[in-house]
C-alpha cells in the first residue's frame, strides 16, 4: 500500500469519525440538542470538504451523512439523542443485508469484487470467499445489533468507544479468525 493511499484512508477515517466526535463533545458540554446540531453541521462539512478536496463526493459519504442529518432531525424532533447514534448501526445493517442478500441470490458481493480485482482467482478461493461473504454479513448484523442496543441503553461515552474502537476490533478479530480457519482447512486438503 502506498503512503499516499494510507494517508488518504486515515484522513477519511478521521473525517468520518468527526461528526460523532463533535456530537459527543458538544453533548457533554451543552446537551443533546446542541450535540446533534453540531454533529449534523460537521456531517455536511465533511461532504463539502470531500468535494473541495477531491472534486467529487463518495456515495458512502453522502449516504452516511444523510443518515447523520436525518437521524439528527429525528433526535431533535423526539428530543432523544439515541436516534442520532443509530447511524453506524444502520450502515452496518445495510452492508449486512447486501452481503447476506447477495449470497442468497447466488452472486456474493465479495466474490464479485475480488473477481473484478483478480479475474484469475482460483476456484477454491472463490468457493471460500462465498462462505466468508455470508458469514461476514451475519457478523456485521450482530455488530449492528450491538450498536443499536448501545445507542439506546449505553452512555454516550461507552457507545462512542464501541463505535470507534470496539466494532472495528470485532470485525478485524472475526475476519482474522475466519481466514485462519479457512487457511487451516485449505492446508489439510
Amino acid at each position: 500500500m502506498s503512503r499516499f493511499l494510507a494517508r488518504g484512508q486515515a484522513r477519511s477515517l478521521i473525517l468520518s469519525l468527526l461528526p460523532v466526535g463533535v456530537f459527543i463533545l458538544i453533548e457533554a458540554l451543552y446537551g443533546t440538542v446542541a450535540g446533534v446540531i453540531a454533529g449534523a453541521v460537521f456531517g455536511v462539512g465533511e461532504i463539502a470538504y470531500e468535494y473541495w478536496k477531491n472534486g467529487r463526493v463518495d456515495r458512502l459519504t453522502i449516504a452516511s451523512n444523510i443518515l447523520v442529518v436525518g437521524l439528527g432531525g429525528l433526535s431533535l424532533y423526539e428530543n432523544n439523542g439515541a436516534f442520532f447514534k443509530l447511524q453506524p448501526a444502520i450502515l452496518l445493517f445495510v452492508f449486512a443485508v447486501a452481503l447476506v442478500g447477495s449470497s442468497i441470490l447466488g452472486k456474493p458481493l465479495l466474490v464479485l469484487l475480488a473477481q473484478k480485482q483478480r479475474p484469475d482467482l482460483p476456484p477454491v478461493a472463490i468457493e471460500r470467499l462465498r462462505g466468508f461473504n455470508f458469514r461476514m454479513g451475519l457478523c456485521l448484523a450482530v455488530i449492528g445489533a450491538l450498536g443499536a442496543y448501545g445507542a439506546f441503553y449505553w452512555s454516550t461515552a461507552v457507545w462512542a468507544s464501541f463505535k470507534a474502537v470496539g466494532a472495528p476490533i470485532l470485525m478485524i478479530v472475526y475476519t482474522a479468525i475466519d481466514f485462519s480457519i479457512l487457511r487451516w482447512r485449505m492446508r489439510r486438503r
